[in-house]
């Protein structure tokens, strides 16, 4: 199901007074550095000339601070779309041949570990976003050195959460199987697929940090076309490895991994062999701490927020268990179909990273502002686009996995009631993603909480638990959707756009943590 993927602002001008960094001036801007400031939880501040717009473009790069709203949130939605499509393609690639050409209870296990995965991993991409972020706004704001820095931190942070990922997936396969209520007819299956995804996810890391590093910089074309690349890989690896040498679910999920390793060569190459200013140099490889906190500012509630919906969807997926393979199977190709659904939705959240990441550096409210309900709207006008061919036609994408007609039938019926609502889910999307592009992770990270986690854990427990009903259980999406929108609603009405560049309840939060954390180590 869904998955969802702060930076520097300039705070209140009380507080400019404040910073322990000292104050680097040019003839052109100036850059103010409160990274370690202990009167304020935001990041930095940035003051930038109102010429910085004139200075010139470097090629593979787009400058979101300038130019029509909607053009350019459309030409960089476009590719992401496109890439979220691809994405949803190393899985259900896995899931249509296993599907085919072994069973329905291959295809219950490769699809039910989806929600095991992205409970770990989410944590991880969530904080490769925060990385997309600090990189965002410190090109918006033209720091070309902090650029740098930020890009070999985000490499050395990429490698080193991929090996603990690995290792730790890999060891609690089965436990973590267990603990789902994952079937004895599937268990050994399932854990077999798990094992060998664990081992490629370095790979799956390295890429999604890189290639948002590159998407922070305005070329979101490259990512699209890498992963492109791998997909159509996985795809033939997939065809030989199952079909033609028989090698079962594992034959899928040594596909994957290599697709996914060629993706994080790819964009290696990329950021190693660019001559713009965002070259990774393992030359001057190293960590840069203050920047590594900003990223972390960013990247944990964003992650955790991520980790909301893996754990929510994990939680029902333990639930569905206990309707047998059948069911199972008959959700992971609903599931499958949804994902093409929801990605080109998404796609508009995920742009919004990146526009008001660069807005919010050069201080560019205004197009904050009309950036966001531009993208709302783009958000629900394509939702309705593509939800009604899918409606009319669910049976038979769903009989592309797999055709017996159980299977069909409970897949047909989850698209018919989960579907529809997608409309919603964009717009929390959007939401979220001006949230994180204003340094205010924390902020979407408990509403998602509330909304999401917190709604889904009550209906399973009540509801759900009383009648175990298969519809009661699909309905769980759509009102946690509501009820997260009218919350994100609410905080916007309540808040107001003129507000937000201002010290937050969240950045004193932050803050206060930092002196707990200070008063403990002296």
């Amino acid at each position: 199901m869904e998955n969802e993927n702060e930076n520097l602002i300039v705070p209140p001008e009380s507080e400019r007074e404040k910073t322990e960094e000292g104050q680097m001036k040019s003839e052109e801007n100036e850059i103010v550095s409160d990274e370690n400031a202990e009167t304020s939880g935001i990041a930095a501040k940035i003051s930038v000339t109102d010429n910085a717009e004139d200075l010139p473009k470097k090629k593979g790069q787009r400058d979101m601070t300038e130019g029509v709203i909607w053009k350019q949130i459309l030409a960089f939605a476009l590719p992401i779309l496109l890439s979220n499509v691809i994405q949803r393609l190393y899985n259900a690639v896995d899931s249509i041949v296993v599907g085919r050409f072994v069973g329905h209870e291959a295809l219950a296990a490769v699809g039910s570990n989806n929600s095991i995965i992205n409970v770990f991993v989410s944590l991880f991409l969530g904080i490769s976003v925060g990385a997309g972020v600090v990189v965002a706004q410190y090109y918006g704001a033209k720091d070309d050195e902090k650029l740098k820095k930020s890009v070999q931190t985000c490499a050395f942070l990429a490698i080193v959460s991929g090996i603990v990922l690995t290792i730790g997936g890999y060891f609690f396969a089965e436990p973590i199987l267990k603990l789902v209520h994952t079937p004895e007819n599937v268990m050994a299956l399932s854990r077999e697929y798990l094992q060998i995804y664990f081992l490629g996810v370095l790979g799956a890391l390295i890429y999604n940090m890189g290639s948002g590093v590159i998407l922070a910089v305005g070329d979101s074309k490259r990512p699209f076309l890498y992963l492109l690349f791998a997909c159509c890989l996985n795809i033939a690896l997939d065809v030989v490895f199952v079909k033609t040498l028989g090698m079962g679910v594992a034959g899928a999920a040594w596909a994957t991994l290599i697709s996914q390793y060629v993706s994080a060569i790819l964009v290696t190459l990329r950021l190693l062999l660019t001559k713009q200013n965002y070259k990774l140099s393992f030359r001057h490889f190293k960590i840069d701490k203050p920047i590594l906190k900003n990223i972390f500012k960013v990247g944990l509630p964003a992650g955790l927020q991520s980790s909301m919906y893996s754990v929510g969807n994990l939680l029902i997926q333990s639930s569905l268990n206990t309707f047998g393979s059948v069911v199972m199977a008959g959700w992971v190709a609903a599931m499958k179909v949804d994902d093409f659904t929801y990605a080109p939705i998404c796609s508009y959240g995920m742009a919004m990273n990146s526009f008001v990441g660069q807005n919010a550096g050069a201080k560019r409210m205004d197009r904050v502002k009309k950036g966001f309900y531009t993208a709302l709207i783009m958000s629900v006008v394509t939702a309705v686009v593509i939800i009604v061919p899918v409606l009319i036609l669910r049976g038979d994408v769903v009989r592309i996995f797999n055709k017996e007609a159980d299977v069909v039938s409970v897949g047909s019926d989850i698209i018919l009631h989960i579907c529809p609502f997608y409309v919603i889910f964009g717009m929390c999307e959007v939401f979220s993603g001006t949230l994180k592009g204003l340094s205010k992770s924390l902020t979407a990270f408990i509403i998602t909480f509330v909304g999401i986690l917190l709604t889904r854990i009550i209906w399973l427990y009540t509801a759900v638990l009383m009648t175990h009903n298969l519809t009661v259980l699909f309905m769980i999406y759509p009102i946690s959707w509501v009820v997260t929108a009218a919350i994100y609603f609410i905080y916007l009405a309540v808040k107001k756009w003129d507000g937000m560049l201002d010290m937050t309840a969240e950045d004193r939060f932050i803050e206060k943590l930092r002196h707990i954390g200070k008063k403990k180590t002296a």
